[in-house]
């Protein structure tokens, strides 16, 4: 696992009494499972423009307004302030039904580079952005991309805020854009490279 973790407390990451946010953790071996046929030469160039891609977009994005509805610079302060987080995106094949919209937002947030085993339904805030070309924007129905963004909410806590955006893009088709924010440990993850690596925890 790399990346930077520090000691964490609460929900946030913290360094000398001092909150890092965000703070993103980066997971090599998985990295090398999603991009298993990748020349070496080319490796590290595709993982490290996924993630500073999506940071990108997501900034970007927030500097635009939208016909529809818009995700703004407040909105990402509030994720990015909100310490532990995981992002991701996925191209839909499918959008013909509410579920295949809620499908492909949770297969978002496991098909990434940045490090598994965090409880997602720990997050209290969030961004979900969809982007489409104006034909799917003049045949998706509205009513199923606010049911991606309900679901996103009810796997939080309760009381949690999901950030908004739907945008026109060029691009032919849709994609949906997610972060969670104020995630915990990942602990899943961490005690497995702790057996791996033959580390005693602490009880």
């Amino acid at each position: 696992m790399e990346g930077l973790f520090a000691k964490v407390g609460s929900d946030k990451g913290k360094l000398s009494g001092r909150t890092i946010s965000p703070l993103v953790i980066i997971d090599n071996d998985k990295i090398d499972k999603i991009y298993p046929n990748l020349p070496v030469a080319k490796f590290w160039d595709v993982a490290n423009s996924n993630i500073s891609g999506l940071f990108h977009l997501f900034n970007s994005i927030a500097c635009r307004d939208s016909d529809y509805t818009t995700f703004d610079r407040a909105d990402l302060k509030d994720v990015l302030d909100s310490g532990v987080l995981t992002f991701g995106a996925c191209p839909m094949k499918n959008w013909g039904s509410p579920t295949d919209i809620s499908h492909a937002i949770r297969d978002n947030l496991r098909r990434n580079v940045l490090v598994g085993g965090f409880d997602l339904g720990s997050a209290r805030v969030a961004a979900c952005v969809f982007i489409a070309d104006s034909a799917v924007l003049n045949v998706v129905p509205q009513g199923y991309l606010e049911h991606g963004f309900e679901m996103l909410s009810r796997i939080m806590k309760t009381g949690s805020v999901v950030h908004r955006g739907i945008y026109q893009g060029s691009k032919p088709g849709l994609v949906v854009y997610t972060i969670l924010a104020e995630l915990g440990k990942p602990n899943e993850r961490m005690a497995e490279i702790a057996r791996v690596g033959g580390v005693i925890t602490k009880k």
